[in-house]
């Protein structure tokens, strides 16, 4: 991965070198990479090794002649191919380095953004859940609250004795009615809001992707206890 420390380094480099655009020779064989003025570069093409002067003798051996020649250790060859190959990236590469360096800068601040943005989300999340297992809960407890009051509201079937209805019977059912309905109406809302909540996080019924954060945040045992009492509810 590419420091902070190295792109400052590779932009001062660029601003320090020959202004760009550079291009490679395109004779083919001198292998040198151009600005519009000068050549900046030339690559190695041929035989490359050591080189040395020596001294050759040339002529007649009554008319001998020395002559200083370069002589090589050759230790290898570059052919006309591969030089321009590296004539042309040379210049590509210098062309393109600032724009590079101005993506990755980019791309970080992005990754940056989505970081900070997957954090908010997973807190988001953390909230979902918390209320999906409270709603869960306080509709478990009214459901049951509802099933005992009913229970309790039956066993005055024949509150009436010849017509007239027996006082401290009354008062009971009407005190257990008020509290049955109070207690339908807290379940009702509810319903409505683990309803709302389980529309939005609910992977298993395809309300959001499995793989999306919420599916990695929500247990898949809280959705069925919610769905569950929804359904207990709906009785």
């Amino acid at each position: 991965m590419i420091t902070p420390e190295c792109k400052a380094e590779l932009r001062e480099l660029a601003a320090k070198a020959t202004p760009r655009p550079w291009h490679a020779c395109s004779c083919g064989k001198c292998g040198q990479v151009w600005c519009d003025d000068y050549p900046v570069a030339e690559v190695t093409r041929g035989d490359w090794g050591d080189d040395y002067p020596s001294i050759k003798l040339t002529g007649p051996s009554i008319d001998v002649r020395a002559e200083a020649v370069m002589e090589q250790i050759t230790y290898g060859h570059v052919s006309d191919e591969l030089a321009n190959a590296n004539a042309a990236y040379l210049a590509a590469a210098a062309n393109e380095l600032p724009s590079l360096l101005d993506d990755n800068d980019a791309l970080r601040n992005d990754r940056d953004i989505a970081r900070e943005e997957r954090h908010k989300a997973e807190e988001r999340e953390a909230v979902a859940l918390a209320e999906v297992e409270r709603l869960t809960a306080e509709l478990s407890a009214a459901l049951k609250k509802i099933d005992a009051m009913q229970d309790a509201y039956f066993q005055y079937e024949e509150p009436q004795v010849d017509g007239v209805l027996r006082a401290p019977v009354g008062k009971v059912i009407a005190e257990l009615t008020a509290e049955r309905d109070a207690a339908l109406k807290r379940a009702e809302a509810l319903q409505s809001k683990l309803m709302l909540v389980l529309d939005q996080v609910d992977y298993t019924a395809g309300n959001c992707a499995p793989n999306e954060m919420v599916g990695a945040v929500l247990a898949r045992g809280v959705i069925a206890i919610a769905r569950t009492a929804l359904s207990g509810g709906a009785k």
